[in-house]
């Protein structure tokens, strides 16, 4: 723990010092050192970890918990590799710290940071997302974009357009559909996803909003390109994605989505996680 001394004058007479005490948020996370209390609301300084993410209490959506929580960093133009990027994962955890907010605030102001990306095509937010700010895909060129979204259910509406399309899990669409402006009601601005990877669990992590690790839209006959990140859940193993709750069968992502039903125009394939 780090203890900065702070100075005050008082009618030039008397000095007080007072300690102003800063802490890291988790002994074994690579997180910002600094922290400061403010109207209530614990803030951290917008100091990135190597990772590009940001831990920050910024929310009222987040003061439940009891520790810091990361909020997902900048969309990457670049992959680590120096290469374009066209596909993203926002984490669901970094350094075992839920990502649990798209977007941060700097330093004790209301400024959100802009983000964007002139290649990125499709970013997949995991099922922990609890808040957002509406700025986090502003300030970049973001076109013809989809993102795939399955954390608590938010408004939207402000985040599509004919340019930028958003994905939510087939059985929580009505859901979002709730929170729209009535204007919007006669053109839905998002879509369901038609393929979800479930936990699959008995009791969801603390962090974790819906039953949702992710979700992905896949053209019908075509197989899945985009996988995501192997699910961790403290005390298990993850042991792979199956086609039914009991985890009688493994996919092969080599295959094909299969094509909904005759006389149908839609069919999800679910995934659940086998945990061991």
């Amino acid at each position: 723990m780090l203890k900065k001394p702070m100075t005050f004058l008082l009618f030039g007479i008397i000095v007080i010092s007072m300690p102003l005490a800063f802490s890291a948020c988790k002994e074994k996370a690579d997180t910002p050192e600094l922290s400061v209390a403010y109207d209530n609301v614990s803030y951290r300084r917008d100091r990135p970890t190597k990772e590009g993410y940001y831990a920050q209490f910024y929310s009222d959506e987040l003061k439940e918990y009891d520790d810091w929580f990361y909020n997902a960093g900048k969309i990457n133009e670049y992959t680590e590799a120096g290469e374009l990027n066209t596909v993203q994962f926002i984490a669901a955890e970094v350094n075992g710290v839920p990502v649990m907010g798209l977007g941060y605030h700097i330093f004790m102001n209301s400024v959100g940071e802009s983000h964007g990306s002139s290649t990125l095509k499709k970013i997949y937010s995991p099922g922990t997302i609890a808040t957002m700010l509406p700025e986090y895909f502003s300030g970049g060129n973001i076109d013809d974009i989809s993102w795939f979204y399955c954390g608590k259910p938010i408004n939207l509406y402000y985040c599509a357009d004919e340019q930028f399309r958003v994905y939510v899990p087939n059985e929580e669409y009505l859901n979002f559909v709730e929170l729209l402006p009535e204007t919007a009601l006669e053109d839905i601005p998002f879509y369901k996803a038609n393929v979800s990877y479930r936990l699959n669990v008995h009791e969801l992590p603390k962090q974790y909003q819906t039953k949702y690790y992710y979700v992905d839209y896949v053209e019908y006959g075509k197989s899945i390109e985009n996988i995501p990140p192997e699910p961790t859940i403290s005390g298990y193993k993850f042991g792979g994605w199956y086609t039914e709750p009991d985890c009688i069968n493994q996919w092969d992502f080599t295959k094909a989505v299969p094509q909904p039903n005759e006389g149908e125009d839609f069919n999800e394939l679910c995934l659940y996680a086998k945990w061991i």
